[in-house]
């Protein structure tokens, strides 16, 4: 299970052939089962979902019953946050580093530290804008 990916992602929509239509509301997570002849194997992934039914509470389902039926469109705000505030997160802290080391008067800052920090500022800066560059693309899985 380490190397293998699940097919469904937080904020997917799914389909159930009993419980019907849901959201995936989490982190799939691998389970592992019991074989006879091998011990220990990979049973799949259990998926946390929210089920459309406001009279079904949320549960965790197997991947294998699971059907996804839509596009990235339709995952909720919290799936593109905790894509996007990572980059945020990772360019103010860049910046701070930035400010922390130009604003120091005494000691003199090392250029070269300077240089680094500048140079991972821009970077985070450019990851957020190819972010935004891919959202505008069309280009999210």
């Amino acid at each position: 299970m380490s190397d293998s990916v699940c097919p469904l992602e937080e904020g997917d929509r799914i389909d159930h052939r009993m419980f019907g239509m849901g959201t995936v509301a989490g982190a799939p997570v691998a389970v592992v089962g019991a074989d006879p002849r091998h011990g220990l194997c990979d049973a799949g992934w259990a998926v946390p979902v929210q089920w459309d039914d406001p009279n079904r509470t949320a549960a965790r389902v197997m991947h294998h019953a699971l059907r996804k039926v839509s596009s990235p469109e339709s995952r909720p705000f919290t799936y593109w946050d905790r894509q996007w505030q990572p980059l945020v997160d990772a360019w103010l802290g860049a910046r701070r580093a930035v400010e922390q080391l130009q604003l120091c008067f005494r000691p003199l800052p090392n250029v070269t530290e300077v240089a680094q920090a500048q140079q991972r500022e821009v970077e985070a800066y450019q990851a957020m804008q190819d972010f935004l560059a891919d959202e505008q693309g069309g280009r999210h899985p």
